[in-house]
């Protein structure tokens, strides 16, 4: 993690933390996707986004879900339905958080160490 050995904040370390962010997002669609997989009655997914009556079937919805889940945005058309789903999309909201606060806590912590 090259953020946290970092000695000063410039634009290569923010754009390794903006980087962190979406590859966790990344993570969170394949482990989505996993669940799916192995339930497809999962997550209910509106018909407005998905073809298959109600069951996603295309991955561009899991890039949706986990983003939106992990950013805590939540718009609420996507609806976890078993114990697993709620479960994980749990997991995704509290860790999204925790992954902004921390990052920014370093990178506000190192910006004010540095001398201007």
């Amino acid at each position: 993690m090259m953020i946290s050995r970092s000695k000063e904040v410039n634009a290569k370390v923010i754009l390794e933390s903006i980087n962190g962010y979406l590859l966790m997002g990344v993570m969170f669609t394949l482990l989505i996707a996993l669940v799916m997989f192995l339930n497809p009655a999962s997550f209910n997914f509106p018909d407005s986004l998905s073809e298959a009556g109600g069951s996603a079937s295309n991955f561009s919805d899991y890039i949706y879900f986990s983003l939106v889940t992990m950013s805590t945005l939540g718009y609420g058309d996507v609806i976890p339905t078993t114990s697993a789903a709620k479960s994980l999309a749990t997991f995704i909201s509290v860790s999204g958080q925790l992954y902004i606060a921390i990052i920014i806590a370093m990178l506000v912590g190192k910006f004010a160490s540095q001398k201007h």
